[in-house]
């Protein structure tokens, strides 16, 4: 796979099955976010990760600003390098789920190798050095890392597989089997 494409059509596949075409109790449980039918999402796709966002309209009118400003959509989330200092440190760490935080003045993210990731209802609020305050909120999240295990092969699976496991915990957490 070319790292700097990815299948669009696979992609709108899993998201149909997973979400669109979700009985209505396992509809109620979804982020705000997905409750449109054409749910709108933006993805991040290198040679180590890959990620998608799904994001209301005011949330990506934000996220478009910060990149057009500072070169970079989402920044304070994450950092590649394993050895950043960050709040969360993830690598080789498989279905990980965080929710309902905001982080401040501080980056949220090193990812290492393969890693997968969901992150729900996050909001990052740091200052630059110029002393500019940037403040964003992710109402979704599935981001994934490249690495022995996670591949450009296989990324589709991990990512239906990454989707599959945090419908099952918001059933779980609502009592449904």
């Amino acid at each position: 796979m070319d790292f700097n494409y990815y299948d669009n059509t696979k992609i709108k596949e899993i998201i149909s099955r997973r979400f669109l075409s979700a009985d209505n109790e396992t509809i109620k449980l979804f982020p705000k976010v997905l409750e449109n039918h054409h749910p709108a999402w933006k993805t991040i796709h290198n040679e180590k990760l890959f990620a998608i966002f799904f994001l209301s309209n005011e949330e990506s009118q934000i996220i478009r600003k910060i990149q057009t400003k500072y070169n970079i959509p989402f920044p304070g989330l994450y950092s590649m390098n394993s050895e950043s200092p960050a709040l969360f440190h993830f690598k080789n760490s498989h279905f990980t789920m965080i929710q309902d935080l905001t982080v401040k003045d501080f980056r949220a993210f090193s990812i290492g190798q393969d890693s997968s990731i969901v992150i729900k209802n996050f909001t990052v609020d740091i200052n630059t050095e110029n002393k500019e305050r940037i403040f964003y909120t992710i109402s979704l999240a599935y981001i994934l890392s490249f690495g022995e295990e996670i591949t450009t092969e296989n990324i589709y699976e991990h990512l239906d597989s990454l989707i599959a496991y945090s419908i099952k915990n918001w059933r779980q957490t609502a009592g449904i089997s």
